[in-house]
């Protein structure tokens, strides 16, 4: 019986929004938060395999351990190149110069890194046991090689190889390279943050900048078929992640800003449902948060496009009262031109 109540709050602990309060309540649902394998099921079942490991650094030494870390990726967290490379950008310096010379990781002026940089404390993974940090490293070398030390990330790589005025063509060039990066060197982003104010490049709180998702948006709305690589490799967040991106990115393509307005082909709603129906079989969705970031693109040309958006949104929507609240809430903000109001 004893066992079986364990395990029943061992099931129960998997969906606690802050394991910690419960850890507070007495000692048995202590021993149970104590427990690697229930602390590592915790981050899997709460953030999948593609995010686990992310958010097991940023909750810190006091919530992730060595077996913690052992649990998880035993249980298959995605241990990502990308992962290791931001990782050794953005860890304490003293844990850095701590693990220099049992991993050969060679500084560029190891005097510098002596110095314990106060400015980083609080930032995504500052605060990493040593221990944690060389199993991490261990078993990336395992799987990278000593590349994981390259210069940059993943994440710029994957921007050099597609980023061009021809960019559709650049993609079909290197996408061998680019199937390389995802499959074999398992690259996914690191989750967006629900706070978007920050634009620092990284991000302090580790989370991915929203220059960084735009790029990975505009490659996605130029090659859909990329997102079936990433679901291979079990990043099945990946529409989630950048939903709203997408979305929008969808539309923009449909209505160039830069166009001649005279010579401006225009989409009919029908156009932008074929469009749009390929993402939306690959899990996109057209929900409210995108809606409503399609209109805001839209603001300063909205009288011209709101007829044919009002009408696409209605194809993808069953609920055609919440398309016209959209409309009604957000479009009246920008119908104002020339001072004049243009009814939809």
């Amino acid at each position: 019986m004893n066992t079986l109540c364990y395990e029943v709050k061992s099931e129960i602990f998997k969906y606690i929004k802050n394991p910690i309060s419960l850890a507070l309540v007495n000692r048995t649902w202590y021993t149970v938060f104590r427990d690697p394998h229930v602390r590592s099921e915790w981050f899997l079942s709460k953030y999948g395999r593609a995010h686990a490991l992310f958010h097991a650094i940023r909750l810190g030494r006091n919530f992730l351990t060595l077996d913690v870390i052992k649990c998880l990726i035993a249980k298959k967290a995605i241990v990502s190149r990308y992962f290791v490379q931001r990782l050794l950008s953005q860890c304490g310096n003293e844990i850095l110069f701590e693990l220099g010379n049992t991993l050969n990781i060679k500084h560029e002026d190891d005097e510098d890194i002596k110095k314990l940089n106060f400015s980083q404390k609080n930032h995504w993974g500052y605060d990493l046991s040593v221990n944690v940090l060389k199993y991490i490293l261990e078993e990336a070398i395992k799987l990278y090689g000593t590349e994981i030390y390259m210069n940059g990330n993943d994440f710029e790589l994957l921007h050099f190889l597609t980023a061009s005025f021809l960019s559709s063509e650049r993609i079909r060039d290197n996408m061998e390279q680019i199937k390389d990066l995802i499959l074999n060197n398992k690259f996914i982003p690191f989750p967006p943050s629900t706070n978007s104010s920050k634009h620092e490049h990284p991000r302090s709180d580790g989370y991915e900048n929203i220059h960084q998702l735009n790029i990975l948006a505009h490659v996605i709305v130029l090659y859909p078929d990329l997102v079936k690589l990433w679901k291979q490799i079990g990043y099945h967040e990946i529409c989630k992640d950048t939903n709203c991106l997408v979305i929008r990115g969808v539309y923009s393509l449909s209505f160039p800003h830069n166009t001649d307005p005279h010579n401006r082909v225009r989409p009919d709603e029908n156009a932008i449902f074929e469009r749009l129906k390929t993402f939306i079989d690959l899990g996109f969705k057209l929900d409210y948060k995108a809606m409503r970031a399609v209109i805001y693109l839209f603001r300063d040309r909205i009288s011209e496009v709101d007829q044919i958006v009002f009408k696409s949104f209605s194809l993808f929507c069953d609920d055609k009262s919440l398309v016209r609240f959209i409309f009604m809430r957000y479009c009246s903000k920008f119908r104002f031109k020339d001072g004049v109001v243009r009814s939809s």
